[in-house]
């Protein structure tokens, strides 16, 4: 009873995870106490898992200190205490105790199986919204500080626009649920896996956020697998293809692009950011702004940054003297340099590559996932999501796993007489 209890806590963790940071009813949300509830509950998780298994690997506390320090001294230099850079913290300690609580096979597990139900509902919300647009009086209605106004549906969101319809399932832009939509995919989809039903549905969701970096994040998901699917069986030893094999998956994949290029709808949805001319090119400029200023903030502030309270009026002039007029600073991965320095940016970025590592076996696996996710952070603005802060923390714990896996399997093989390669 109490394996099955604890089990059905650490999925309704994960499902708080999922809403608690980058959900759209807590992301922009303009009714503060729903902020402000799962802000508590998620410090009330934190405080009993601490309260449940107190040791917490020393490996991952001098990482979480190596991690919080930058912002600590960044705080100080730039005499910043503002709410930012302690939800900051929050969000990293959280994400220390909660890996250290939930294995990670169980946390895949659960985390994908949320996210194929979200998948669903989010397909069938997206299938009815013009209906749900046009009646719209039966719907709860929520408009963030943006002015935007949606539907509520829980676990789907619907814009009141009239724009094209694009599928946000429970986030607060389309382009993070494709991100949350990818993780799931690559937990998944690995060598030896043929392609479920559930991984066709999240396909097909991701399609229909009709998120440019979605589409481009799925293309190399679905790239990494296929070199997985040709190379390696499902213990990772490398296998020779057959040349049908090779054929059928180039040819899948030069249909896919020579259908996106050929055909001018998609085309339009996809592309017309890149188009100076068109009105959606305001979402490339925000983009490439949010490298190229970042970049020059860390460069004028390379040890401490400038800390939460400073970076968004730096941004929004750096914008602004370039003529630009989209403020959003978009890169996340960039605005860990400039607002705590590279200490701290490295050191995410270090562990995003070992989380890679944990997840792939193969070197170039590893640098096609790590790729994934410096695309993802360099794509939307995740700095406290605590998914983000979450999967930092397994990357480190998981090397130590991995070591005691290896000596297992070299005394299996000592004992047994054969080799099985990890």
């Amino acid at each position: 009873m109490l394996r099955i209890h604890r089990s059905k806590m650490q999925q309704l963790i994960i499902l708080i995870l999922v809403f608690a940071t980058d959900s759209y009813i807590v992301f922009s949300s303009t009714i503060p106490r729903i902020r402000t509830f799962f802000q508590g509950f998620l410090f009330l998780i934190v405080l009993t898992f601490l309260l449940y298994k107190r040791s917490i690997k020393l490996k991952k506390i001098i990482f979480f200190l190596l991690l919080a320090l930058p912002v600590f001294l960044s705080m100080i230099v730039n005499n910043d205490f503002s709410g930012g850079n302690l939800i900051k913290i929050f969000m990293m300690f959280a994400g220390m105790v909660i890996s250290n609580n939930i294995e990670l096979e169980n946390f895949k597990s659960y985390f994908s199986n949320i996210i194929y139900f979200i998948a669903g509902f989010s397909l069938v919300t997206y299938i009815l919204s013009g209906f749900i647009v046009s009646h719209e009086t039966l719907f709860p209605v929520i408009v963030n500080t943006s002015g935007t106004r949606v539907a509520f549906l829980g676990l789907s969101n619907v814009a009141l626009s009239d724009g094209f319809p694009r599928n946000y399932g429970p986030f607060w832009e389309p382009g993070v649920y494709a991100i949350y939509l990818c993780f799931a995919l690559i937990f998944n989809m690995k060598a030896g896996t043929r392609p479920r039903f559930k991984d066709i549905l999240v396909i097909l969701t991701i399609v229909t956020t009709f998120s440019t970096s979605g589409i481009m994040l799925l293309a190399l998901v679905i790239v990494e697998y296929a070199y997985l699917q040709v190379n390696f069986d499902e213990n990772g030893v490398q296998k020779k293809a057959s040349e049908s094999t090779r054929f059928i998956v180039l040819s899948l994949i030069f249909l896919s692009v020579i259908y996106l290029f050929f055909n001018d709808h998609m085309k339009e949805i996809l592309f017309a950011k890149f188009n100076k001319a068109d009105y959606r090119y305001m979402s490339t400029a925000a983009r490439m702004n949010s490298i190229t200023g970042n970049l020059i903030i860390w460069k004028e502030h390379p040890i401490f940054g400038v800390g939460a309270a400073k970076i968004t009026s730096l941004y929004e002039s750096f914008v602004l003297s370039k003529g630009g007029w989209d403020l959003s600073n978009t890169n996340g991965l960039l605005t860990h340099f400039s607002m705590y320095g590279v200490v701290e940016g490295l050191g995410i970025t270090l562990c995003i590559y070992k989380f890679a590592r944990v997840l792939r076996k193969n070197i170039m696996s590893v640098l096609i996932v790590f790729l994934i996710f410096v695309l993802m952070l360099t794509a939307e603005p995740l700095m406290t999501s605590i998914l983000l802060n979450t999967i930092i923390f397994y990357g480190i714990q998981n090397n130590e796993a991995k070591g005691l896996m290896r000596y297992e399997q070299k005394e299996k093989t000592k004992n047994c007489g054969y080799k099985c390669i990890l």
